[in-house]
């Protein structure tokens, strides 16, 4: 089967930039998605932004967490870590 015959079924965008309309790598991303949207119909097309977005600093307890099995973990832990899941997952 030729690469051009697969049919990718999830794309990802990932926009980092802290500049939202003057971003020379967003509307290049943008060109790009409409490119590939009339080439492969069916792609899921999610995006993710991180640009302008208030990531959650890694704190003692989330970095505790991160390295113990889930049943040993803290309430602390837990919180710490779903802070920063919650704000990411937005």
């Amino acid at each position: 089967m030729s690469s051009q015959n697969k049919e990718l079924k999830n794309l990802l965008v990932i926009n980092s930039s802290a500049r939202n309309g003057n971003a020379k790598s967003r509307n290049l991303a943008e060109t790009l998605i409409g490119h590939w949207q009339k080439i492969q119909l069916n792609t899921k097309i999610q995006h993710r932004e991180l640009g302008n977005q208030s990531i959650p600093h890694i704190t003692e307890e989330w970095i505790s967490a991160a390295f113990k099995p889930i049943e040993n973990r803290t309430q602390d832990e837990l919180n710490a870590l779903k802070k920063a899941m919650n704000t990411l997952k937005n």
